[in-house]
């Protein structure tokens, strides 16, 4: 007997290497759903320039792609200095 995930869930493959709702793609993101649609009004996300996405029909997609695109530009990595020892 096949399984199905529920109509509101995407199955993880298509989290995984395929299309976001904008809920999926901010909770990537660490970010809400309004936050996502107000960035795809304004063209700003955390003072950046906002990801790409498509509208399909009435619905909106991100691409897996773009948002980790998007991150590796946006993010500044930091660490903790190396104590000295004098």
């Amino acid at each position: 007997m096949a399984t199905t995930a529920a109509p509101h869930q995407q199955p993880s493959s298509a989290i995984e290497g395929g299309l976001l709702t904008e809920r999926q793609a901010g909770e990537l993101l660490g970010f809400t759903a309004t936050t996502m649609r107000i960035s795809r009004m304004n063209g700003k996300l955390a003072g950046c320039q906002a990801p790409p996405w498509l509208k399909l029909g009435r619905s909106v997609r991100y691409r897996r792609s773009d948002l980790d695109a998007w991150l590796n530009e946006v993010a500044v990595e930091h660490h903790a200095p190396i104590p000295s020892h004098a």
